[in-house]
């Protein structure tokens, strides 16, 4: 969580509603959701690359109910936790204090030095920011020089890439197809639904990555039903919605190296 990006915590907020949801007490979460809620919902309004009156409208009324939002949750919600800073924080404020005691020190020697404070820092939710302040600013300013992407630095920063990755990437790109997998093979038809590379360097290990996250209802009897699908291709049967075959047939599916391959294009 250190020298975030403003994307960043663009991430952070598209993500944070189901990571925080039930982690407070019932009174206090449903304040929590509320203003995560309506903090992704001025975010939206703000990043759009096309406004109207409407969507400004909009935008400035958002910004009134989360700067109301927002004061109740430090009022109402805070003020009910005692949160103190990190041990790594303590331990930082701690050996700046001594390094600033020991020059002290070494200039005057007879200048006693500090008992260091090992107690940890209360910390509470500081409003006068200017990054919140500046939250009214953004329709005045949006309707003086357009949308932010307009003079948003994050297009720039991401566009930003070191020159040896740049020819790194190129590089492997140039290389990287195999016999019969080179750019003329993705000449496809339009009206081809899909086509199955034939490509065989991103090889998925099938044990190893049913073992990880076993807890994804996604992997749940993915064993099976890949078996399950594979015969039904291989027997041409019709599709019409699953395949379903017993123990005994599965059994007759081998996967050569217990290996898939993933690939970027179908």
């Amino acid at each position: 969580m250190k020298k975030l990006a403003a994307r960043d915590f663009e991430d952070l907020l598209q993500c944070t509603i189901p990571a925080f949801e039930g982690l407070l007490p019932d009174e206090h979460n449903a304040q929590l959701m509320k203003l995560l809620y309506r903090l992704g919902e001025w975010h939206a309004l703000a990043k759009l690359r096309m406004h109207t009156d409407l969507t400004l409208r909009d935008l400035s009324s958002c910004t009134v109910v989360v700067g109301t939002l927002m004061r109740e949750f430090r009022d109402k919600t805070c003020s009910q936790f005692q949160v103190v800073g990190l041990p790594s924080e303590q331990q930082a404020r701690s050996q700046r204090q001594a390094q600033i005691d020991a020059q002290w020190h070494s200039v005057d020697p007879s200048q006693p030095i500090q008992r260091k404070d090992t107690s940890r820092k209360a910390r509470t939710l500081n409003l006068f920011t200017y990054k919140f302040h500046a939250m009214a600013d953004y329709v005045p300013t949006i309707r003086w020089f357009g949308t932010i992407d307009s003079y948003s630095t994050q297009l720039g920063k991401t566009r930003a890439i070191p020159s040896n990755v740049a020819y790194d990437t190129a590089h492997v790109h140039q290389v990287g197809f195999g016999e019969g997998t080179g750019p003329e093979d993705l000449d496809i038809p339009l009206d081809v639904h899909h086509s199955m590379s034939n490509r065989r360097d991103h090889p998925v290990h099938l044990t190893p990555f049913l073992l990880q996250q076993h807890s994804d209802p996604a992997k749940k009897n993915f064993d099976s039903r890949l078996k399950d699908h594979l015969l039904g291709r291989l027997k041409e049967i019709p599709f019409d919605g699953d395949y379903e075959f017993t123990a005994e047939e599965q059994r007759d599916v081998i996967i050569a190296k217990e290996k898939i391959y993933a690939a970027k294009t179908l």
